[in-house]
């Protein structure tokens, strides 16, 4: 395929971009907002053109919504994680299966994947997680609770962790664990 198809939807912070280049979802931005380039956007990043699909995103899009209302915890979609490398794929494999509203820590993440001591790395690739919520990687924390990174932004990061109901205490910026 030589296009790309998006929509942009709302958020409870802004918008989210998601797109698809034929294989699946490949791209799910959290912090972003409407642009009218969004074509020039595509053609610089991925040298592909892109066009406007609200037909092909339309079952993701309530899913998500549903998720935002807090009456959905699992997605159904295709997803082409092709531009990761296999570390990452194996990351996000193990990401995917943190239950809505648990978290666990960098290290845990490591040694669920039999690479202790990998907890950078794991951050690393939570970091390149091209899909997140999806495939929550705003559930992995650090080992003492803190926030860790979040390739979106920490207020994203904790509205997601508040949807969820993970006690986390705001005004410290740690999670009670």
């Amino acid at each position: 395929m030589d296009k790309i198809s998006y929509i942009w939807m709302k958020a409870p912070w802004g918008h989210i971009l998601l797109a698809d280049k034929g294989n699946g979802l490949f791209l799910l931005e959290l912090n972003n907002n409407p642009s009218s380039n969004i074509e020039g956007y595509f053609e610089e990043k991925f040298g592909l053109r892109a066009h406007e699909d609200a037909k092909l995103f339309r079952d993701l899009k309530i899913q998500l919504e549903e998720y935002f209302q807090g009456k959905k915890q699992k997605f159904r979609c295709n997803i082409d994680l092709s531009s990761g490398t296999d570390f990452q794929k194996k990351v996000w494999k193990t990401l995917s299966k943190i239950p809505y509203g648990k978290s666990l820590s960098y290290s845990e993440v490591a040694q669920k994947m039999g690479h202790p001591g990998a907890a950078r790395a794991v951050g690393g690739a939570c970091g390149k997680n091209p899909v997140p919520i999806i495939i929550p990687c705003h559930r992995v924390l650090g080992t003492t609770g803190d926030l860790g990174g979040f390739s979106s932004g920490s207020s994203i990061k904790q509205t997601l962790l508040k949807l969820e109901n993970i006690p986390f205490n705001f005004s410290e910026g740690r999670v009670y664990l």
